[in-house]
């Protein structure tokens, strides 16, 4: 074997090591992003929630010339007293019908279970059902449900006040953190890397203060409708609709599941009405409300958002499913700036 024969034996070796070393380190760093993929989530909400706090703060202190500090202080102070005031309009009533919510849904699937029996086509549905809202089963889970649900709460707890504390941090002084995400690029592309983040920014703010303006149409839309047909629980339903239109494409379809099952219990008809006022509030939400606060919104097709609705929603649940959209459209904009434009050098606006 010659010299030359030897040397490059050497380096095609070095090269394969360099591969498998790469391999190796990005299998250990997907399992730790894996592992603490809860702590992830946790920490992206609470960047959601400062780019909403740093959006309210800029108009305020746009319109009214205060500095960004006490305009922070000015939004934080205008957001505790609306929920004060809506806690103190609302709170008892709500927290009265959520009760008998979680109290009349397991009577309302034992109904349904037993209608179905009736027919020869639904018995396969009420197998699928079968102890839910059997006194006997939910006397002997009672103990393991009530130990779950106070480490849900307590986690719910944790987790409400980290994101609170942390969104509070980042939007008093956004710069600070991104001046420290721009130091870890290259000197000569600190520029782009700043207009990156501006626009990740803008794209996160609009999609929050779209989804909001949404949930607010669709929880007064969808209470106003309930109230009219006279269904139960009216307030409660509305609110619950309106919180689930956080989630897109599938946050109508898990609000609207528990009230047809309950309006089961009152009619088919009243289970019709439910419907119509669904095709409703939805439409309009989505052909009327969603257009006019999106329009500058990054373009997100429903068949990109669902994809990954589902795949979060299936490894990290509830929280994943929720988080699902905004990460999609962050990342949208970052592979659009990044890859797209600066890489393939292609500067025509992404459908998405």
């Amino acid at each position: 074997m010659t010299q030359s024969e030897r040397v490059t034996g050497a380096a095609n070796h070095r090269h394969h090591w360099a591969i498998f070393a790469a391999a190796v380190v990005a299998v250990v760093v997907g399992l730790l992003l894996w592992l603490a993929a809860g702590m992830l989530l946790t920490i992206f909400s609470g960047l959601l929630l400062a780019v909403f706090l740093s959006g309210l703060r800029d108009v305020v202190a746009r319109h009214t010339r205060l500095p960004r500090g006490w305009a922070l202080v000015a939004v934080c102070l205008g957001l505790v007293a609306l929920f004060g005031l809506l806690g103190w309009l609302m709170a008892a009533r709500l927290a009265e019908q959520a009760h008998q919510f979680t109290r009349e849904l397991p009577e309302a699937a034992k109904h349904l279970r037993e209608q179905l029996r009736e027919y020869p086509w639904g018995s396969w549905v009420a197998e699928e059902l079968r102890g839910v809202g059997d006194s006997a089963e939910e006397r002997e889970k009672a103990l393991s449900r009530a130990a779950g649900a106070a480490s849900a709460f307590l986690n719910g707890l944790t987790a409400t006040v980290v994101i609170v504390f942390l969104a509070l941090f980042l939007a008093f002084d956004p710069e600070l953190y991104k001046r420290s995400l721009v130091r870890l690029v290259p000197i000569d592309r600190r520029e782009r890397a700043r207009e990156v983040i501006q626009h990740a920014t803008d794209a996160l703010w609009r999609w929050t203060l779209a989804r909001l303006l949404s949930m607010a149409a669709v929880c007064v839309g969808a209470t106003i409708g309930f109230w009219l047909i006279g269904m139960p629980l009216a307030l409660m339903l509305g609110v619950f609709a309106g919180l689930m239109n956080f989630i897109p494409n599938l946050g109508p379809l898990i609000w609207l599941a528990p009230t047809l099952l309950l309006a089961l219990m009152q009619s088919p008809a009243e289970a019709l009405y439910v419907g119509l006022v669904f095709l409703v509030v939805q439409t309009a939400e989505g052909y009327i409300i969603t257009p006019l606060v999106q329009q500058r919104m990054v373009n997100l097709s429903p068949a990109v958002a669902l994809s990954v609705q589902v795949v979060m929603g299936a490894l990290w649940g509830f929280a994943g499913l929720a988080m699902a959209t905004p990460i999609t459209a962050m990342a949208l904009v970052i592979v659009q700036k990044v890859y797209i434009e600066d890489v393939l050098g292609d500067s025509r606006t992404s459908s998405g």
